[in-house]
């Protein structure tokens, strides 16, 4: 087995124990490095040897969560727009108990920061370059409005209990949102 396979599956092994963990517990801050090695049957230092602490563990988690629901739909046209909001609301919701969990930990600002600048990266992919070099700005600016208000609702979502939107809601507000930023783009065209 290569180094970068093994090290590759004890990363693997300590994320998934990490989430059988959280599920058991229900809270983040109740899980320390003592138990978790022992169920990855790892020892400290090769835990270590991957993460300075449960937190960056979870950070990771955060990141493999916002790889998968962002890289895996594709966007190639305007009209794309409202599936993959649906696509990554169904994740969400598929994952809710975990991901809420997860957003209790650290660094979940910085998170939200770069789960808003993906979706507009992914977005951007779906016009017309001729238009956005033309009205880059503007473009920017509109998108920014939309996508930073949805995650700031979703990050809300998932880190309080008693929030009083739900998931279904933020998802139609977006798909609201989107139809908006659509005839935005389309009065682009037509000016």
């Amino acid at each position: 087995m290569s180094q970068y396979k093994k090290y590759r599956d004890t990363d693997n092994k300590i994320k998934t124990n990490l989430a059988l963990l959280l599920k058991k517990y229900k809270d983040i801050n109740k899980v320390n490095v003592k138990e978790l090695v022992k169920q990855c049957n790892i020892s400290r230092s090769t835990f270590y040897s991957h993460y300075q602490s449960i937190n960056d563990v979870v950070d990771s988690i955060k990141n493999d969560y916002l790889n998968n629901i962002i890289d895996s739909m594709d966007i190639s046209g305007i009209d794309d727009i409202e599936l993959f909001v649906v696509n990554v609301h169904k994740y969400l919701k598929v994952n809710d108990e975990i991901i809420h969990q997860f957003f209790k930990g650290k660094n979940t600002f910085m998170f939200a920061i770069s789960f808003a600048d993906r979706i507009k990266e992914k977005i951007i992919t779906a016009i017309d370059e001729e238009l956005l070099e033309k009205y880059k700005k503007e473009i920017y600016l509109e998108l920014s409005i939309y996508v930073d208000g949805y995650v700031m609702e979703v990050i809300n979502y998932f880190l309080s209990d008693n929030y009083y939107l739900k998931i279904k809601d933020i998802n139609k507000s977006i798909l609201i949102k989107i139809e908006h930023f659509k005839q935005f783009i389309n009065s682009l065209k037509k000016s």
